[in-house]
């Protein structure tokens, strides 16, 4: 467990060869983003870091059945990635179009980080 938002950040970007967005509106083309969306407590030396992880993909006549495949593996590689620290990491994950043409699914990803120890 770390206690550094941006190492988490860095290390879900490095392993999904995730691009970073600054928040959920920016999402403009297909591609796989992440976004930090904050932190919540869990006790009193632990927070969960809350992220975004999302794919994208442009579909010209609705075809949303074509992403499951994609949706299918980033479930099972973020399983792991959590399993690897011994967490469970993935809390659900919705879908929906961003423009009449762009589809996305969105993983709701908590990470536990450590209290800062002076």
């Amino acid at each position: 467990m770390t206690n550094s938002i941006s190492q988490i950040a860095k290390q879900l970007k490095d392993k999904f060869s995730l691009k970073e967005l600054p928040s959920y509106e920016a999402l403009e083309q297909n591609g796989e983003y992440l976004v930090f969306e904050g932190f919540e407590r869990v006790n009193e030396s632990t927070d969960n870091a809350i992220f975004g992880v999302i794919i994208a993909a442009n579909t010209l006549n609705a075809d949303k059945s074509a992403l499951l495949p994609r949706v299918d593996e980033m479930r099972r590689d973020l399983f792991r990635f959590g399993a690897s620290n011994s967490e469970y990491i993935v809390y659900g994950a919705k879908a929906a179009f961003v423009t009449n043409a762009l589809y996305c699914v969105k993983f709701n990803v908590k990470i536990k980080i450590a209290e800062f120890i002076d």
